[in-house]
């Protein structure tokens, strides 16, 4: 998935949810003030079930 680099909040959600960032697609989206790049993320399944399962853990209490 791809988040604005601006976008530091979103950036910072999907990495708790372990989501890693794989690359930079640099100024590809025109914006008012020119250009914005995007930040591409992705997550394995055995990263996202790691992350789930430790949430699970500081929510069974």
């Amino acid at each position: 998935m791809d988040v604005k680099e601006q976008n530091h909040r979103a950036q910072a959600i999907y990495k708790g949810a372990g989501f890693v960032v794989e690359g930079k697609l640099r100024e590809c989206l025109k914006s008012e003030n020119g250009y914005d790049s995007l930040i591409i993320m992705s997550v394995l399944r055995p990263e996202y079930e790691r992350v789930a399962s430790e949430a699970n853990g500081r929510f069974s209490s």
